[in-house]
This record gives C-alpha cells, structure tokens and sequence, in this order.
C-alpha cells in the first residue's frame, strides 16, 4: 500500500499534472495530497501529511492547527507556488520530527520564529527554493538532528553566528555561497559539513569554521 502510493505520487509529479482532486489516506493517520486535493485533506488529527504538485501560495495556522499534537512529519513538495509560510503555522506542534520543502522557488524567506519553536525537529529539508539567508533554526540542547538540508537555495553568505545547530550532517551545497565569515557555526555541534557545489565562494575566513565542536568530515 505504501509502494503504490509513493509510485502514484511520483507519476503525478513526472507527468506535470496539478489538477488532481484525491487524497489517499491510510488508516486516516498518513495521507498524501495531489494538487490542490489538501483542501479536502482529512479532519481526523494526522500523522504524516504529504502535500504535492500543488498551487498554494500561503501555509498558515488554520490549515495545520488540527494537527498541532499528531502530526510527527510534514512533506511540501512541487509547491511551485508556495510564497509564504505564516510565523505562527507551526504554533503547539509539539511531535513534528520532520519538516521538508522540496520545489518551492517563490519561498524566499524563513521567518525568523518558524523554526524555533520546532525543538522536536530530527530532519529539515529546505531544498531548491529561493531563500538568500540561512533560516534561524531550531535549538534544542537535548537533542542532536539528524539531517539539517539546506542545499540548492539561493543562499549568499554564512554570516558570523548565524548557525547554531546540533546535528550529524548539515547540508549547504549547490548555494550562491560567495562568503563564509569567521566563527559562521560558533557553537554548533555538528559532525558532517556539506558545503560542495559553491562554485562562487570568494572569500573563506580563517576562521569561518572554528567554534565548531564534534567536526569530523567537511566537503566542498
């Protein structure tokens, strides 16, 4: 059943179709949303949420609230015309263990306050959309993410401090990367460093990566 459902997602998504009206759900706690079928999407709390090949262009609290205390891993993906994720869209979410957007060129930026409050967050994919600062992310002394993905945005510059991450793998390849200034990852714990496919880096600061505890592997 999962099989056939991924390979359903996959062929909608190939094919360029986005008027799809179906939402198949299993068990009504997974449920996948082709096109603008999320409308439509389940009024029982959610487990897993996929919403693909779809036209929205604002993600708020009133779509998601139902799911604040169920909902453990949210997909946006193919969301060509996403342009705005609501600062309080996450607000009560105390489960979400994954958040990723995938194919959202007109999202240009990460609210400040999104993501801060995601202290359950073990993987955030951010992937091929239109960002050009490093979102501030989730700190959770706790807790060490698994996969921080931040690759193929628009990103052009790592400022001093503006990562501050526990994780085992952080992902900031295939950017507009052209400058990585001193102490960028001060106080983060992080074991793997992607940084490959920056091919307008200019300037890297002696010390752009020091503060950095744990680093075991960088790859550029």
């Amino acid at each position: 059943m999962f099989r056939s459902i991924t390979i359903l997602l996959l062929f909608w998504i190939s094919a360029g179709v986005k008027d799809v009206f179906c939402c198949s759900c299993i068990e009504r706690v997974k449920c996948t949303c082709l096109g603008e079928s999320y409308k439509n999407m389940s009024q029982t709390p959610l487990k897993y949420l996929t919403i693909a090949g779809s036209n929205i262009e604002l993600l708020n609290q009133d779509m998601m609230q139902l799911h604040a205390n169920s909902l453990q891993d949210l997909y946006l993906t193919d969301v060509r015309s996403l342009r705005q994720i609501d600062v309080n869209t996450f607000e009560g979410f105390s489960r979400i263990r994954t958040l990723s957007i995938v194919n959202a060129p007109l999202l240009t930026l990460i609210s400040s306050n999104l993501l801060k409050q995601l202290s359950t967050l073990k993987m955030l994919k951010i992937v091929r959309t239109g960002i050009t600062h490093i979102p501030q992310l989730p700190v959770n002394t706790d807790t060490i993410m698994e996969v921080i993905d931040l690759e193929g945005n628009k990103i052009n510059v790592v400022s001093s401090g503006s990562i501050r991450v526990k994780a085992e793998h952080l992902f900031l390849g295939y950017n507009n990367i052209q400058m990585i200034e001193g102490w960028a990852f001060n106080g983060s714990q992080i074991a793997k460093l992607n940084l490959r496919g920056n091919r307008e880096l200019r300037v890297l600061s002696e010390d752009a990566f020091s503060g950095i505890q744990d680093l075991q592997l960088i790859v550029s």
